[in-house]
Order: C-alpha cells, then structure tokens, then sequence
C-alpha cells in the first residue's frame, strides 16, 4: 500500500488543469512533490555571492486556464531530442507559455533561465548558467564557481569557465533541455554569442538548448544544419488554430463562443494569444449579443490592446523604426518601393530602396512585418490589431493633410504595377477623379487580371457616372457575374449603338462579354472589326481568332484550328503573365480537348485554369465551371472517385451565379451517367427551376443538350422535348460542336421514343461530328446509328471504337445499348468490362428492357441483371423465368443472383435462440418450435437442402 501511495503522490497533480491524454508526469528532480515549483525556497539566492534572482532560473507559472495544445506539445516531444531548438515570435505569441506547460507535461528535465538586458555581460550570463543547472542538481559546478569567483577578481578566465562549464554539465546525467527565454535581448551581444556558440558545439549530447526569441538568433550552426540537429517552430505554427480557439474558450476559459464569433476572432486575431487572453479578460460575464458586439470592435487602437502593443510592442523601439512602422501603417501590403514613396513624404533626402530593405527586414525579425499569405520576398503586412494601432499613432501624429499626401505618393508609385493599390489610395486621399482616371487608364490590366467586381465597387466609391465607357463594361461584366442576362444585353447593346465608337480596349471587352452571354455572332461581327484595327498588340489579335473561331466550331468548323488558336493564346497569357485571360484559355483548350476524346489533356489544361484563377487575384468567376470540366473529364475515364471530388470542389468554388447552372448540369449528367438516376434528375430539376426567362445563351445552348441528354436517359421524354426546344441549334453559341450534339440527343430521344428519325439524325450528328474532329460526340452517334440500324456488327464495332476513347461513351449510351442487347450474341469484352466496373450504371437500364414487349430482348438483359443486378431483381428474374415459352436454360434465372447477394443468415443460440437475416432478427420463440428447429438444421446442410428421411432421423 505504501509503494502505491508513493506512486500516487509522484505524479505533479498541479498539471491537473489542463491535462490531456498524454502519459502522466513524475515530478523532475529539484521540483517538490508536495507543493507546486519551489515556493517553500527563497526567492534570492547567491553563486560565489554573486546575487541570483531565483525567479530568473524557475520555471514560469502555468496559468490553471492554460490550454493543452497537442499538436505543439507533440512537435516538442521530438524536437528536444535535437541539440537546438528554436522558438521564434514576437511578444505575446505564447512561446513561454508553451515551454512551461511542456516543462510540467514532460519526462525530459526543464532548466530555465529568463534573461534580461544586464546578462549582456558575460560573468552575469555564467553565474545565471549555474544558477539555473543548481535548480535540478544542487551542487552544480563547483569548478565552474570556483574560476567565475577568480575572474570576479579581475583575472581572464572567462574561456577557460566555459570549457569547464562545458565539461560539468555532464553532471546533468539524464536527458535534459537548457531554455533560454527572450534571448534576443542579449543575441547582439558578441561575448555571450561566442559563449553560447561554444557551449552548444561542445555540450553533452543528451543536452538540448531551446532558445525562446522574438526574431531568429545569429548563432552560426551550419554543422548542426547539416547533422539535422537544428529544430524551428515559428509565429505561424504558435498561431492559434480556428480549432484551437474555440477549444480554448470552451475548455479553459469555460465560455464557449457562437461559430460565427470563432470566425471573426479568428480574422481579427489571426491566432494571437495574448490579443485572445485580452479578449476574454474583456468579455467575461457579458451576455452572447455583447460579447458578438465586442469582437466585432476588436480593434488595437484602443483599450487593453493598445496598451499591450504599445508598450511590449513598439515602445522600446529606435526612433526610425517607430517612424518606419507608423507612416507604412497606410499600405496594405509593404514593399521597398512603397515604403520609400511614404517615406520621401516631407523628407530632406529620398530614402534608398537599399534602407527600405533593410527597415523591412529588421521590422520582419522583430515579428512586426509577415510574409504570410504573401508570395514575394519583399512583400510584407502588418497583423490587423497591430495596424490598427498604427494608424491611430499615425492619426495622433500627423496632420490630415499629410496623411493625405502619403496616400497620393503611394498612389503614383503603384499605378504602373498594380491598378487596384493605386486607386485606393486615391480615394483614401480624397481624389475621386484621380482613381477614376486611374480606372479608366488601366481597365486593360482589370481585364487581364478578371478584377471587374473590385473595379465596380471603386467606381461606386467614386461617385462615377455609370454612362461613361469604362463604367458600363465593367457593371455589365458584374451583372453577367450576377447572372442578370437581360441588363448585360441591355448594356451590351447600348454599348453598341453609341455614337462614338468604342475605343479598341473596349471593343476587346464588350467582344468578351458577348462571348460569356453566349451571342457568339455579336462576339464574332466585333471580333472582325478589332482585326481591322492598326497596331493592335499580339494578345488582343489572339483573344480576336479564339473568338472567331469559336463561333465557327459551334457550327461545323473543325477543332483542330480553333485548338492550336487557343493553345497559341494561352501560352502568350502565361508568358506575358496575364492570368485571368491564361486561365480563360487554358479553360477553352481543355474544352476542346474533351469535346475531341482527349480526356487526360483534358484535365490537364483544367488544372492548368484552375491554377492561374487563383493566381490571377481577381473574380474568378468561371472558377467552379473549371473544376466541373476535370470532374466530366474524370466521369469519361470511369475515374468515379476523382470525378466526384471535382464537383465538390466545382460546388466550392462556384463564386458566380451565371456559370452555376453549367457546373450543376454537369454533375447531373455525371450522376446519371453512373447510374444515380434520381439524384442526377433532381438536380438537373433544380437547375432548371434557377434558369429563369432571361437566361444567358449559353445557357439555353445547354439546356437543349446536356439537359435533353438527362431527361432522356431518365426516361422523362416529354421533359426531353421541351428542353430541346429552347435554344435553336443553327445558331451559334459557346458549346463547342454544338450542333452535333444537339442533333446527337435529337437521335437518341427519337431513338428510345420509337421515332422513326433517329437512324437520320443519329448519322447527320455522327458525320458532322467526324468532319470537326469531335470524337466525344461521334463515339456516341456511331452506337446509336448502328442500334438505330439493328447491325449487330456495326454495333460491336463502334462500342470497341468508343471504348478506345473513353470508357465514358458506353456508359452515356447505355439505354441505347440496352435497347437492341439481344442483337449482340457474344458481348464484347469493353462492354463487360463496363459493367463490372460499374454495374450501377447498366442496372435501371436493363430493368427497363425486362418491360419490353420483344421476348428475345427481355431475356438478354434477364441473362445479364442475373449476372450484375442486385438482391431486389430477384423477384423480377424468377417472374421471367417462370413465364411461358422460357427456355430450359433460362428457367434458373435470378436463382445464382440470389445465392450471391442474398443476406447472410447468422444463428445466436446463446441463451434464446435468435435468427439473424441482414439487419432483421427473429426471436425463435416467436415462430413454433418445429419450425424453428427445421430452420437450423437446413442451414446447416450443404445447399440448405436435406431429404424427409435425413430430417426425420435428425430432429
């Protein structure tokens, strides 16, 4: 009893607070079992009557409202098996917090040393090392003491202590971790960087040093690099996790917080703890409405924030760096040639680029400036509440009227480089002329970067007047956004008829706001005149050709011209860095690319646009319907998984309303494709009941085909119809081959209809399909030609022919191919392949040809729902087994698919007897005795069959 006891007692129960479901932690050497730290010691104490301040060598208390963060405590578990660790971030990032609760949770021995700016000098520095090992073994360094006692009289034994220093810490024996705590107070100072250096080079291996610092010590430990002894956490790893946050309001300070409050402390904090701790210091006891209204005030111009920032943040700071810090407070983004345009405001001298680096880098080492989010070098922000407070210094600083005159340098000096940081600060300083001019001047780089939305909403801060030129393209590309087709041709057409012609810039913009709406004869009759144009530079005469050629393969122009157009104009996007348009054309490559059969090309060129969308920083409307084209790509190579996947991020990413009946109807006809015939159609309904009377033509383009398509699959061949009869195919618009497969799906409505056409437009789709290069289309008009003709060779060879371009294909036609099974004696082997791969796409067709009134082709699709069906079309095979004028061999139909998916049956006979079928259980007291024992028996015999004599002689 006495040994439990003991063992009882040796766990550190002041860690119970925050515990987590790490091991428990026996108490470390030097540390009381009884009492938390060491609180029963002095808090004073000497080495060689050198005063030590005791507070400086113990570990920090642990707040009882601490959080276990495991992610951190998990890294650390691993890291201080390294000879160094670092833990780098500005004031108020939890770095102490961190190592002391890791100091209490772990089994590996703490050492503590806090410094200070008098451990600059090297003689503090040594006795403080002392001190601090004296805490875990009290007798530390009895030889190190003796020569700091003789070097306090004067004499040089400074690297003769150090050497013997580093000998004693072999004294520590067990694994151990020396934390230096703020050691960039005294990283500058040479003789301790030369100490320090020596010691980590020669100290025991089972030693590591932790250094805890606001910016990255100077140490030089190349070797250890190299040896992987070298261990970094940073500001954006100490960072708070949404997670993380909530836990910690939840858990520890035992007032959870509302998900939508999370979210906003989370974009004002960015995981900042000591903003966090001043949050909650600031509402607690508040009821839910004030607490949502505090945070959203949060703001480090004032209260407890302010303080905080100002005096562990900025307050010690040198005069220049304060200056730096408040007047860039103005930019959102801080770059050398920014700073230098606030800077040379009022300034004697311009400042050099060379002193603006070197200000950004010295504000970055100190955690004031971040790199985070940012993809250059030397573009850097400030966190929000530290901006905040910036600003108000800079209000308290300056006159409004220089604040103002910062605003128009920066606005100058950005203009050539980015359009949207020079117009924000024209409006900042009050010139509304200015960013509108601005605009006006730059509406050709709003176009290559797709910033329209931004653009729009400039304009309306400015109070510009919507009739001019550059306003009414860019509110009709918001409204196209929008999905608002009526005012987008409204305003397109105004554009048109204006007396003064547009400029050629706007002409190129109005040209690709037709092509968006679908008009592809507007976009084309501008896309001539723009060719007319003298010095029209290379990009626009390229944007020009696509369209033109897009209008083309519409019809019956062949692809591969419009495809190297395309290619061609995408590879001079990406060169010139034009990322929106790059990412329009890679999306156009990879269009085309799948209406030709090139499915992984396909993908590739979608990835491609996905990728400079989000590289491009502006709407990226068309973001979603990029995403949907790898999922349809995907969905043809019977690459299911990745194909769902891609819708998803398709839903994810839908950012405007005009493209989200696209990527829906796609998904839809995806689903159906697989087999989903019920989800694929609702969702398709769904589509439709959003499309409205001023629907886009593109669109409408659409729905008469992809959306036929779906209705017609589901058997919903009045719907089919209807749709049909929305868009007009002699008329031009953005789907690639889409007079071919318009008349595609005519074929196929009038084929599953009865309709004697659907041989005619079944060949018409496929030949004008083979002239364009359209293989996507002419592998499935090439099935329904030869299922529309009753050719049982000409069947199987264009589903060998099909399945050589995607497997997709046969999937799509499967009701087609299911109609006419019974031609089709031996089936080939892509077409079983199909339906093992996914027979859940084959099922509801082949259910439906059991309907039909031929009995050759009922009991070819029986034959083959025997083979892939599920346990529900068991009934529905023995009623056409059973049926008059069934062969003998067929009269086993449904019986070797009930033996294969029918539910196990499992028997629990301890205690009562229960019979378990599937999810169904059976109470044996429920049914008679007999029964029940005539049951169990037969589910004991090979096949479950017994004769009466076998019966009789067992029960």
């Amino acid at each position: 009893m006495a040994d439990v006891t003991a063992t009882v007692r040796r766990v550190d129960t002041f860690a119970a607070p925050s515990l987590s479901f790490r091991p428990a932690v026996p108490v470390g050497p030097g540390r009381s079992i009884l009492e938390p730290g060491a609180a029963s010691r002095p808090d004073e104490g000497t080495v060689n009557d050198f005063p030590i301040s005791r507070a400086k060598v113990t570990p920090p208390p642990v707040r009882e409202e601490t959080l276990a963060r495991e992610r951190l405590l998990g890294w650390l578990d691993s890291a201080v098996l390294r000879r160094v660790v670092y833990v780098v971030a500005e004031a108020g990032y939890g770095k102490t917090t961190l190592l002391a609760d890791f100091d209490r949770r772990s089994r590996v021995r703490c050492l503590w040393y806090k410094l200070d700016e008098p451990d600059r000098d090297w003689l503090t520095f040594m006795h403080y090392l002392v001190a601090a090992a004296r805490e875990a073994v009290p007798d530390f360094g009895a030889s190190t003491a003796a020569l700091l006692r003789e070097a306090s009289s004067g004499e040089p034994v400074r690297d003769a202590a150090v050497a013997t220093l580093a000998s004693e810490l072999e004294q520590l024996a067990q694994p151990t971790v020396l934390i230096l705590d703020d050691y960039h107070l005294v990283d500058d100072a040479p003789e301790i960087d030369r100490l320090v250096h020596r010691l980590v080079r020669t100290a025991p291996e089972r030693l590591c040093f932790a250094f805890l610092t606001r910016r990255r010590p100077t140490l030089r430990l190349g070797r250890l690099h190299a040896l992987d002894e070298v261990r970094e956490i940073g500001r954006d790893e100490l960072r708070f996790s949404r997670e993380e946050t909530a836990r910690l309001f939840s858990e520890a300070y035992k007032q959870p917080l509302e998900p939508d409050i999370i979210d906003e402390l989370e974009a004002r904090t960015e995981g900042w703890a000591a903003s966090l701790q001043l949050v909650r210091s600031g509402i607690q006891g508040r009821s839910a409405a004030e607490v949502r209204a505090f945070v959203r005030r949060l703001s480090g111009a004032e209260g407890r924030l302010y303080d905080y920032l100002a005096e562990e943040v900025v307050g010690e700071l040198p005069p220049p760096t304060r200056r730096f810090l408040t007047r860039t407070a103005i930019l959102e983004r801080v770059t050398p040639e920014l700073a230098r345009a606030v800077l040379g405001v009022g300034a004697e001298r311009p400042p050099t680029l060379h002193e603006m680096r070197a200000l950004i880098q010295r504000c970055e080492e100190l955690g004031l400036l971040s790199r985070r989010g940012e993809s250059s070098r030397w573009s850097h922000r400030y966190h929000p509440l530290t901006r905040d407070f910036l600003l108000r210094r800079l209000d308290d600083e300056l006159e409004p009227g220089s604040v103002r005159e910062s605003h128009r340098a920066v606005a100058r000096e950005a203009e050539p480089g980015s359009w949207s940081v020079a117009a924000r600060h024209w409006l900042q300083a009050g010139e509304q002329a200015e960013a509108v001019a601005t605009i006006e001047r730059q509406i050709a780089a709003i176009a290559a970067s797709g910033e329209y939305s931004l653009a729009a909403d400039y304009l309306a801060r400015a109070g510009l007047d919507s009739r001019s030129e550059v306003a009414a393209i860019v509110e009709a590309r918001v409204d196209l956004y929008a999905g608002r087709g009526d005012r987008v041709r409204e305003r397109l057409h105004a554009a048109l008829r204006s007396p003064i012609p547009p400029s050629p810039t706007a002409l190129q913009l109005l040209m690709s706001i037709a092509t968006s709406l679908g008009d592809m004869t507007a976009a084309a009759a501008m896309a001539e005149i723009l060719l007319k144009t003298d010095d029209l530079p290379e990009w626009q005469r390229l944007i020009a050709q696509a369209t033109i050629s897009m209008r083309d393969v519409a019809l019956t122009g062949q692809l591969a011209p419009a495809l190297a157009v395309m290619e061609e104009a995408a590879a001079l996007h990406e060169r010139e860095r034009r990322w929106h348009l790059a990412a329009i054309s890679r999306f156009n490559v990879a269009e085309l690319d799948r209406i030709s059969g090139q499915y992984r090309s396909a993908i590739a060129n979608a990835q491609r646009s996905v990728d400079h969308f989000l590289r491009s920083g502006g709407d990226a409307a068309e973001l979603g319907s990029a995403h949907a084209l790898i999922g349809a790509a995907h969905a043809e190579l019977d690459e299911f998984s990745e194909s769902l996947y891609a819708f998803n991020q398709a839903q994810k990413h839908s950012k405007a309303a005009a493209y989200e009946f696209e990527l829906i109807l796609l998904q839809a006809e995806a689903l159906v494709d697989m087999g989903r015939h019920e989800e694929g159609s609702a969702q398709a309904d769904q589509a439709f009941d959003g499309l409205g009377a001023g629907a886009m033509e593109s669109a409408l383009a659409l729905a008469a085909t992809t959306g036929a398509d779906i209705a017609t699959k589901c058997w919903e061949f009045n719907i089919a119809h209807q749709r049909l009869k929305l868009h007009d195919a002699s008329r031009p618009s953005t789907e690639f081959a889409g007079l071919a497969h318009q008349t595609l799906t005519s074929s196929r409505l009038a084929l599953l209809t009865g309709d004697a056409s659907a041989w005619d437009l079944a060949r018409a789709a496929a030949e004008l399909a083979g002239r364009q290069g359209a293989k996507h289309v002419q592998a499935r008009a090439e099935i329904l030609v030869a299922a529309a003709q009753g050719s049982a060779a000409g069947l199987a060879d264009a589903i060998a022919r099909a399945a050589l371009i995607g497997p997709g294909a046969l999937r799509s036609e499967a009701a087609a191919i299911t109609s006419v099974i019974h031609l089709l004696h031996d089936l080939p082997p892509s077409l079983l392949a199909s339906m093992e791969r996914c027979p859940e796409a084959w099922r509801p067709h082949l259910r439906a040809s059991l309907e039909n009134p031929d009995r050759r082709l009922r009991l070819a699709a029986g034959r083959l729902l025997d083979r892939f069906g599920e346990y529900a079309d068991v009934p529905r095979l023995r009623a056409l087994a059973r049926a008059p004028g069934t062969a003998r061999g067929d009269r086993e139909l449904g019986k070797g698919l009930a033996r294969r998916t029918a539910p196990r049956v499992f028997i629990h006979d301890l205690g009562r007897m229960v019979i378990q079928v599937g999810e169904r259980h059976i109470e044996a007291t429920g049914i008679r005795r007999k029964v029940a024992a005539l049951l169990g028996y037969l589910l004991t015999r090979p096949e479950f069959t017994a004769t009466r004599e076998q019966v009789l002689e067992a029960l």
